[in-house]
């Protein structure tokens, strides 16, 4: 920056600030009587501003015109000044710039979350580079900084490969951060960038995710960017990120519930179309089925807690399907066990009695059981009936279980309701129903116990996601 200022004893004088090396590299004198700057004066001045910077500091050098003028100046005939070094040093300025609330403790987290970051900084390196330390970005050894002069002629490739080993970018311009961005974008990277300010704002639009602090973000950052915090805590990322990832989870465990009860009720009909038995569910009654026993679930399942290590697991590869192959098999072998369920349930009534309206009603409350308990198998795909661990609460979904299943039992309960296609059933009828809905419940158990595993090790070997944090 250079301001003008009328001169206390007449003309024109120019004051300059901005980073120590450009200014000094403009002055040829210095102090209050502006002698001549020497060869180890310029050295003594370097030194100071790597020993400031290295504290953290953020540095700005000082100059004067050392011959204030009465004639009218342009920026052209400053430069002139500049390239003769006709300014006078006046000395280096230290700032501190203290780290935003929240900083260290959103770098554990991304580091849990398998979430790489990058600072992106107009600062010197060594002030980059103390900032860097104590955040602990690097979380082994000392942090890794890259200049400007690296990224001059380096292009995509060469940046992508400086990125994956960089914690820092220092003095870098906007075009630069737009350059860093780009390029990982360019290697399979999903790139979040934080910013305020309005040279932040080309990176911001070509992120995947563009973040703009609420409170001193720039209006034209603001404009570009996808996401406005409300304040400048940055705990709010990672708020989201585990929001995402939680509300990402639970949509797949929906699908996931109402592909495998559904499968269930299309096996049943078409197993006992092919044995030529006659009708076994009324369509009043797969009405029912479809609107309490499957619908009222899956919203619940919607509203399940982030589980306490939604950071820890890896991040999936944007690229995947949200429903991929494995889960297909999956799904096949649950809707089938629930549908083996319900048969085998019909099936001991026909031994007995033949398919009457008795055998119809064994199937459907055998069926519409299990489906509910299969509820309880989509919440965690690691853990269960099984496993040591137990899941939060999630009193919506209870709520939802305790309502579809009441109803049906006031269904079988109260005659006038029974004219849906159900009959009175007695006790040996209401044991094989139970059976029909809990063994199903049990076999799925124990098969995600045995699958999660491997899952688990598939996790691990997923890519790793990548963000970009601008700083300091």
């Amino acid at each position: 920056m250079v301001t003008i200022h009328d001169a206390p004893r007449g003309g024109t004088l120019f004051a300059v600030k901005g980073n120590p090396e450009q200014v000094l590299a403009l002055c040829g004198l210095r102090g209050d009587r502006c002698s001549r700057l020497s060869a180890s004066a310029r050295w003594r001045i370097a030194a100071d501003n790597k020993a400031m910077a290295e504290e953290g500091l953020r540095i700005l050098g000082m100059a004067y015109d050392a011959e204030p003028q009465v004639q009218h100046h342009t920026p052209s005939s400053l430069a002139d000044r500049g390239n003769e070094r006709r300014f006078c040093w006046a000395g280096l300025v230290g700032l501190v710039d203290p780290v935003r609330q929240g900083a260290e403790d959103v770098l554990s987290q991304f580091d849990r979350a398998v979430v790489r970051v990058i600072m992106l900084t107009g600062d010197q390196a060594s002030t980059a580079m103390a900032i860097a330390r104590d955040l602990r970005l690097a979380r082994t050894g000392p942090p890794t900084v890259t200049e400007p002069d690296q990224l001059r002629d380096a292009d995509d490739r060469i940046i992508t490969e400086l990125a994956q080993r960089t914690h820092v970018f220092a003095r870098i311009t906007p075009s630069d951060k737009l350059r860093i961005v780009q390029a990982l974008q360019s290697s399979g990277n999903i790139v979040a960038m934080t910013g305020d300010g309005i040279n932040d704002s080309p990176a911001l639009r070509a992120a995947d995710v563009g973040i703009v602090m609420g409170r001193s973000g720039a209006e034209a950052a603001r404009e570009v960017a996808d996401i406005v915090l409300r304040s400048d805590d940055l705990t709010a990322i990672a708020t989201a990120l585990k929001s995402g990832r939680s509300t990402y989870a639970n949509v797949r465990k929906a699908i996931h519930f109402l592909l495998a009860t559904n499968l269930s009720e299309i096996l049943v009909v078409l197993t006992v179309a092919a044995l030529g038995t006659g009708a076994l569910l009324a369509p009043i009654q797969l009405l029912w089925i479809n609107l309490l026993s499957d619908v009222l679930p899956a919203l619940g399942l919607a509203l399940e807690e982030p589980p306490e290590d939604v950071l820890s697991q890896p991040p999936r590869d944007a690229h995947e399907p949200i429903i991929r192959s494995d889960d297909m098999r999956r799904l096949a072998r649950e809707g089938g066990i629930i549908a083996a369920g319900s048969l085998g349930a019909y099936g001991y009534r026909i031994l007995r009695h033949g398919a009457t309206a008795r055998a119809r009603t064994i199937c459907f409350t055998s069926l519409v059981g299990a489906q509910l308990l299969h509820v309880l198998t989509c919440r965690s795909d690691r853990h269960g009936l099984f496993t040591a661990e137990r899941l939060a609460p999630n009193r919506p979904l209870f709520a939802t279980l305790l309502g579809s299943a009441v109803l049906p039992i006031g269904l079988l309960a109260v005659p006038v309701l029974r004219r849906l296609g159900l009959a009175r059933l007695d006790f040996l009828d209401l044991l094989a129903s139970v059976a029909g809905a809990t063994l199903p419940y049990i076999a799925n158990e124990a098969a995600k116990l045995r699958g999660a595993a491997r899952r688990s090790n598939e996790r691990a070997h997923q890519r790793r996601g990548l963000s970009v944090l601008e700083g300091p």
